[in-house]
Formats: C-alpha cells, structure tokens, sequence
C-alpha cells in the first residue's frame, strides 16, 4: 500500500462525509444574504458560493480522483481527490474576513 493509495483513501471518505454534510448547509446558504448591502459584500459573496459548490466539487473530485489514480496517473489522481480543500480554504478566509474586516456583519 503506497502512500498515494492511502491519502485517496482518507479524502474519499473525509470528503465524502463533510460533501454529504454539507448538503444540509444547502437550504441555510441563502440566509447570508438577509442583512441589506449583504449581496455587495465580497466575503460573503465568496462564503456563499463556497457552501454552494462544496458537495458538487467534493463528489467531482472523488469520482475524477479515483478514476485517474486507476486509470492514469496516481498522483493526478492523489491531487484530485484534494480539489474540495480549496472550497473549505475559500470558506475560512471568508468567514476571517468577515470578522476582521466587516465586524461580522454580513452587510459590510
């Protein structure tokens, strides 16, 4: 068992448990955009669109990950299967800004 097999391994599941959580955040991610002036906001334009694309990305990326790590090339495929970890990025850098720059209101 190469290392390339168990770290597809660990993001199939990891990411396959937080897409199908995330899931549920689907039906909240609206509600960002309550506060007036909210729509204008970068950060919470970015946090919005991080929840949105979060479990499509992570099943995306399990299915095209495994298929390269099988077919083609292993570490394409190990690379791959980590593509979601930049919507969990996005989503923190997002929040921070909200809370540094905006005070925590989603409005600005």
């Amino acid at each position: 068992m190469d290392e390339c097999y168990t770290a597809v391994l660990i993001g199939r599941w990891f990411f396959g448990l937080t897409g199908f959580l995330g899931i549920g955040l689907l039906f909240i991610a609206p509600m960002l955009f309550d506060a007036s002036g909210s729509e204008s906001n970068p950060a919470t334009v970015t946090l919005f669109w991080s929840i949105v694309t979060y479990p499509v990305v992570c099943l995306l990326s399990i299915i095209i990950g495994w298929l390269f790590y099988k077919f083609g090339n292993p570490f394409v495929g190990c690379v791959i299967t980590f593509v979601p970890a930049v919507n969990l990025f996005a989503a923190v850098v997002a929040v921070i800004c909200l809370a540094v720059f905006y005070g925590g209101k989603f409005g600005g």
